[in-house]
């Protein structure tokens, strides 16, 4: 967001959300103050759990894939529900463009191992197909700035993600309703 004056740009708050597998429906959308994703992972995993909870949903939730932003030695040895996967180095690494200038740090080993094994890199891979068009539709929707400050920009980002849901929920019902007319 524009700093005061408009003079700098200031990063106010980072948004991190969870979301489901296949029809890119926003499970959790939690803001944080901090630059970085570290603190941002779990509290959107606890709060996901909570709102399908909430509606009925009992379903395990069985893998969270996340970028190397939120890698973190906290986030690596905090427990969460299923397969955790974070990329520990960049994209250019993490898809073999460039090679790593330097071996990862002990707390991150585990979570390279789990990388590196065919079954974690065919599912990480995936990643960037999940979680990405679900923020670009909610920027497109909603923009890239917020209109609230304070207290009020997570009601703001709770209703820009239930306008989204909403509008995914319209769209199955209107595919899914037989003898539907295009309008």
């Amino acid at each position: 967001m524009p700093g005061k004056r408009g003079l700098a740009w200031i990063q106010a708050h980072n948004l991190t959300i969870t979301t489901t597998r296949r029809n890119h429906l926003i499970l959790a959308a939690t803001i944080h103050d901090s630059p970085t994703d570290h603190g941002g992972l779990h509290p959107s995993l606890h709060q996901a759990r909570a709102n399908c909870d909430h509606a009925g949903i009992t379903a395990p939730m069985r893998a969270h894939l996340a970028d190397a932003g939120y890698a973190s030695t906290t986030t690596f040895t905090t427990p969460a529900p299923g397969i955790l996967l974070i990329a520990t180095s960049n994209e250019a690494t993490q898809t073999g463009r460039t090679t790593p200038t330097q071996p990862p740090p002990p707390s991150q080993h585990r979570m390279t191992t789990r990388l590196t094994n065919p079954a974690g890199a065919a599912l990480y891979r995936r990643r960037s197909s999940k979680v990405e068009p679900a923020f670009a539709q909610l920027f497109h929707h909603g923009g890239r700035q917020l209109h609230h400050r304070g207290p009020t920009t997570a009601t703001e980002i709770t209703l820009m993600a239930t306008a989204h849901n909403t509008s995914k929920l319209i769209t199955h019902l209107h595919r899914n309703t037989p003898n539907h007319h295009q309008t």
